[in-house]
């Protein structure tokens, strides 16, 4: 199954921000950092947010990060992007190149640090596209650990059930990762 899911890029402030739609929204709420993959680019990065999904019992979900400095980042231009991904990779294949025509691609499609098949394009309407391929895990012990960067990313946060109006609003606490 492919899924689509609208991806928003912040500066510096995805993890308040997803952490207030998941208030709203409920669900389930999966962030990996800059320094989870140990790719952060200045150390004062790390702890900012990679990757980030949130998915509603309700059906909905998006994705976001940060955007960190050194990287473009233009609120209202370029921090919106349409992302799709799943393990069909033929289907997502073509989507690829047919979504590229007449526009560009900023990332073709190749293998990523966390071992899916990755890549970026801009259609000829300006909309950036980012498809990822998910790859199933070899049997092989000698291949490379894989890291999910979608809805099966390693940590978690839970929403509280709704709360009436002025009862206490708890914070769900995320699981340590092993």
């Amino acid at each position: 199954m492919v899924k689509l899911h609208p991806y928003i890029s912040f500066k510096g402030n995805a993890r308040e921000a997803m952490k207030f739609y998941q208030g709203i929204l409920g669900g389930e709420l999966k962030i990996t950092t800059y320094k989870d993959l140990n790719c952060a680019q200045d150390p004062k990065d790390e702890n900012l947010v990679m990757h980030s999904v949130l998915e509603t019992p309700s059906g909905l979900g998006f994705m976001a990060s940060d955007t960190p400095d050194g990287m473009e980042f233009k609120p209202g231009k370029n921090n919106f992007s349409m992302s799709l991904s799943g393990e069909d990779e033929k289907p997502l294949r073509d989507y690829f190149e047919k979504l590229s025509a007449g526009g560009k691609v900023t990332v073709p499609l190749a293998k990523a640090m966390w071992n899916d098949i990755f890549g970026m394009l801009v259609d000829k309407f300006g909309i950036t596209w980012i498809v990822n391929i998910t790859v199933k895990p070899d049997d092989n012990p000698r291949s490379p650990k894989r890291t999910k960067l979608d809805a099966s990313s390693p940590k978690k946060e839970s929403a509280s059930p709704k709360k009436e109006p002025g009862s206490p609003k708890k914070e769900a606490a995320s699981p340590k990762r092993k």
